[in-house]
């Protein structure tokens, strides 16, 4: 069975720049339907990252897959 690849949410500040804020697996139920919709869109471009205005995606790869 395939494990869902993890997904680190990312906030930017004006003081201190981006920050992670979480990290879960894509398919983890507490994600808001925003957040669904921008983890989809990352995974179906294969980006390591998605940024829209302060709110940042990032798939988080396994060394071994770089």
């Amino acid at each position: 069975m395939s494990q869902s690849p993890m997904i680190a949410y990312h906030a930017k500040n004006e003081i201190r720049g981006w920050n992670e804020v979480c990290r879960y697996p894509a398919d983890w139920e507490g994600w808001h339907p925003f957040d669904r919709n921008m983890i989809a869109e990352l995974l179906q471009k294969g980006h390591d990252t998605i940024t829209i205005g302060w709110n940042m995606y990032q798939l988080i790869r396994d060394k071994a897959t770089k």
